[in-house]
């Protein structure tokens, strides 16, 4: 069975404190501002709506031959940056990390309202720390194992 309907939300982290607010699009439309805990009031900028498209795992039928989308100029920093920071790094096994994967855990952490600094260095220690514990790389197939171990590591 395939889903009916999708339920997004707006999550919105207050640069003052840092305290994390989710609000509906419809709430964004009609009030556009927030009051945060901490007193600093949070002006929305109108969300017209959002376009998701859900991609389903092939059973037994043909998968989905849908390209990926362009890497935009923040993914290709992204990976810029990883490939920056593991270059001093000699390889010792085949054991490796798929840089999708790095940068899927780095927005995982980023809607739980990490900073992106915060996020991408967290995913970067942990990512070495967990390939060596679990002697694992880091691919799609492990990607749910890698995301729970970053939920409940330090």
């Amino acid at each position: 069975m395939k889903p009916k309907a999708v339920e997004i939300y707006p999550v919105y982290i207050c640069d003052d404190c840092g305290s994390r607010h989710c609000e509906t699009v419809d709430y964004v439309k009609k009030i556009g501002k927030i009051l945060c805990g901490c007193g600093e009031v949070l002006d929305l900028t109108p969300i017209e709506t959002f376009k998701v498209s859900p991609v389903f795992r092939g059973i037994g039928k043909k998968q989905n031959t849908q390209e990926p989308p362009p890497k935009t100029a923040e993914t290709k920093q992204e990976e810029n940056m990883f490939s920056f920071l593991n270059e001093d790094k000699k390889p010792t096994s085949k054991i490796s990390a798929d840089e999708s994967c790095l940068s899927e855990a780095v927005d995982l952490l980023l809607s739980l309202g990490w900073k992106k600094k915060e996020a991408s260095e967290k995913v970067k220690r942990l990512s070495d720390m967990w390939m060596q514990k679990e002697n694992k790389s880091i691919s799609k197939e492990t990607m749910t194992e890698f995301a729970q171990f970053i939920m409940f590591q330090n």
